[in-house]
């Protein structure tokens, strides 16, 4: 919202054209998502490069990316660095002159006062009128706190907009976040009361179940984030759809896809959530100076160099945060790793070190390299279509999942053959004969009299369920009746309750985030709403 300058008297970043300490007309432009350096980073990049910089202090130098800078120009820039490579520093400024002006956090407080004060009315306005325009139509107001600097000033500023009773504040804990986000939430813990949600299972268990997640397929967001996020929800309201007003720390500056995002979203990831974003225009300086200006306490990886915080190990990670994880939190790093390199050693990856380096994993778009067999084959005549289960499926499961197709009747029972008659809304009325053979389970679809386009994928995306669900828990969120429940490696849908709406069936491209994940030329996730609510603008 304000352009960064350099005040070369004070020797401090300013929010405006005019220091507010010294008064002095600003002309040195600076890059506006700068972030403090401190001293912990500069450890690590003496560490890791095996260069000198023992003569910088916190918040002597300021970060734009990886390039450094010291009292308003660029000192060095770090090139590469990986998982398993460290980088390299090169100078831009050898010779420096001695300091005049050491760097003063209350200078610099003082110098950019005006603009923070004019930036934290701005952003209490909005919230306070946001929160009164849209208060009656919702059943519960929340504060997104991930752990991370802006969630901090969301918090912060809900805080001062807000009465505290009004709104609840939650954590997604994914069971996968740096181990300095745990401590820094246990630590606001203690001034807030915070709500946490968590997944059905541990990550490294779906890593292992699923395949690694990847840019493409990103079953994490859903089955660690999303999911566990609705059930809190669910829990706190008393209501299946439960319509929100979320305050979060989203800012434009964070992606190319992100900028495009409105401040006030009615079309948000969470169907029935709007989505209020007070500081989307506020630059990563800005949201610094906030937190300085007002004391703040922050999540301790940013001291090591981190931008953003999140997942330990995450898909749309950099190399530069691969590098830091690996040298900071290793150990809890060392489990995931052991599984990419197992998939890419049964995936015949010939240079493994270079496929982790270069973060080949990252862009894994299905199963293809996976070892693990196709579970379900198909064939079609111009009668029916067929599909062949390479596992055997009891009578009993196959009846649960196929209960949410429609309504279900059993019209002709045997020991080794069963035909159904399944009647929906979408499709009509559909025979599906299901027998035993020695290689599985035979599932005919009858072609006649039927949509057969619509029944047909949401047979197979069933049976795709049948065969290669692992319990991550994403279902049991999409339900808008709580018909199915998820507890271990035991899924269960309660026929009394399913309404036969078949929004467990096509939430996700295949039926199911573990076929999606293995499935020879896998599709992107693709998120489809659990709720037809909308918002009124």
């Amino acid at each position: 919202m304000f352009e960064t300058h350099w005040c070369d008297q004070c020797n401090v970043p300013v929010l405006s054209g005019i220091c507010g300490n010294c008064g002095k007309k600003l002309n040195s432009r600076m890059p506006d998502n700068l972030r403090p350096v401190f001293r912990e980073e500069l450890e690590l990049l003496e560490k890791t490069t095996g260069e000198d910089l023992k003569e910088f202090s916190d918040f002597s130098l300021w970060a734009n990316r990886r390039t450094y800078y010291w009292m308003g120009k660029p000192l060095f820039v770090v090139n590469g660095g990986n998982l398993l490579t460290n980088p390299t520093i090169s100078w831009k400024r050898k010779n420096r002159e001695s300091v005049d002006q050491p760097f003063s956090i209350e200078v610099f407080r003082k110098a950019n006062s005006g603009p923070v004060r004019s930036l934290t009315e701005e952003a209490k306005q909005f919230i306070e009128e946001t929160y009164r325009k849209y208060r009656e139509d919702v059943d519960l107001t929340t504060v997104a706190f991930s752990g991370g600097k802006d969630s901090t000033v969301i918090l912060d500023l809900a805080g001062k907009a807000l009465k505290k009773d009004s709104y609840k504040v939650i954590f997604i804990d994914t069971k996968f976040e740096l181990p300095d986000t745990y401590e820094y939430v246990n630590e606001m813990a203690k001034q807030y009361e915070i709500l946490k949600s968590e997944p059905k299972r541990e990550p490294i268990d779906l890593w292992r179940e699923m395949l690694p997640p990847s840019r493409t397929i990103r079953w994490c967001c859903y089955a660690l984030k999303t999911g566990p996020y609705e059930m809190l929800v669910k829990k706190v309201s008393g209501k299946n759809n439960t319509r929100m007003l979320t305050f979060e720390g989203i800012r434009s500056e964070e992606s190319f896809k992100r900028a495009k995002y409105p401040r006030i979203d009615f079309e948000s990831k969470i169907h029935s959530q709007i989505s209020v974003r007070p500081i989307f225009e506020w630059s990563s300086i800005e949201v610094w100076t906030y937190i300085l200006q007002n004391r703040l306490s922050y999540n301790k990886a940013y001291e090591y160099g981190f931008e953003r915080v999140g997942c330990l190990y995450c898909p749309f990670g950099s190399k530069r945060d691969d590098h830091m994880v690996s040298v900071l939190y290793n150990d809890s790093l060392a489990p995931f790793l052991s599984v990419l390199r197992d998939f890419a050693a049964k995936a015949f990856i010939d240079d493994i070190d270079d496929y982790l380096k270069n973060m080949q994993w990252k862009k894994r778009r299905g199963g293809k390299r996976s070892e693990e067999e196709q579970n379900l084959r198909s064939s079609a005549t111009e009668e029916e279509i067929s599909y062949l289960a390479s596992k055997f499926i009891s009578y009993s499961d196959l009846e649960m999942f196929l209960k949410p197709i429609g309504n279900l009747t059993v019209i002709l029972s045997s020991e080794s053959e069963r035909i159904y008659q399944i009647d929906g809304a979408k499709f009509g009325t559909a025979i599906v004969v299901v027998q035993k053979e020695e290689e599985g389970t035979a599932v005919r679809l009858q072609k006649s009299n039927v949509n057969i386009s619509k029944i047909n994928k949401l047979l197979f995306y069933q049976l795709n369920k049948i065969l290669e669900c692992v319990c991550c828990g994403y279902c049991e969120s999409i339900c808008p009746v709580n018909a199915i429940s998820v507890s271990g490696k035991t899924y269960r849908i309660d026929s009394s309750k399913c309404l036969s709406c078949g929004k467990c069936i096509d939430s996700v491209s295949y039926g199911c985030l573990s076929k999606l994940s293995k499935a020879i030329g896998g599709k992107s996730c693709e998120y489809k709403p659990a709720s037809d609510f909308r918002f009124k603008k």
